[in-house]
């Protein structure tokens, strides 16, 4: 029965946690729109709702999270200045990692990161030192 409950804790842990291995292509309007490998390592924990990549150094908040999809970035253009617009989105069912990034200003860039992501154990979150 103990080793039952453990096994079935360990399971939903490990749904709510866990570190996913994306591998694609980065498109970029400087670059003519060609294409350019692109890797990224996210950690996700989803009970604490919080995200990062690389060496995890700027944990941030999920924006949500739904049996579909995981919306990572959702930054939408402010009524004056610079026009932003950036989404990190990831697919649940397919694995698919999409974002894209848009700036117009005096000039204009704009990018987006294509990728195929794999489950991958957590590798944990940094503490808060305060």
């Amino acid at each position: 029965m103990i080793a039952t409950v453990l096994a079935a804790a360990m399971a939903l842990q490990s749904a709510q946690q866990f570190d996913l291995a994306c591998t694609g292509s980065s498109f970029s309007r400087l670059q003519g729109g060609r294409g350019e490998a692109f890797n990224v390592t996210l950690r996700i924990d989803l009970a604490a709702n919080r995200w990062c990549d690389g060496d995890c150094s700027a944990p941030m908040a999920i924006v949500s999270a739904t049996p579909d999809a995981i919306v990572l970035e959702d930054v939408q253009p402010a009524p004056r200045g610079l026009n932003i617009r950036r989404k990190t989105e990831i697919n649940r069912v397919t694995g698919v990692y999409d974002s894209y990034f848009s700036a117009i200003g005096s000039t204009v860039q704009q990018g987006r990161q294509e990728a195929r992501c794999e489950v991958k154990p957590f590798s944990g979150m940094p503490q808060a030192r305060f």
